[in-house]
């Protein structure tokens, strides 16, 4: 998993996916945290926190 200034990259069985605001990402990712139930945490630039189930995101 490796993440940029303007947007997020996730690897899942040798895919990469690319996230930015087009695909759901709220803003550009600053921090990340993955908790034990898989889901992935997402710190947002000027957008508060998002967490990523996989397939979606919900802003909080």
């Amino acid at each position: 998993m490796a993440e940029s200034a303007a947007d997020l990259r996730i690897s899942s069985r040798g895919t990469w996916r690319t996230y930015d605001g087009t695909t759901g990402l709220p803003g550009p990712a600053i921090t990340l945290f993955e908790d034990r139930t898989g889901y992935l945490w997402i710190g947002n630039w000027g957008s508060g926190v998002s967490r990523y189930d996989g397939q979606n995101f919900t802003s909080f």
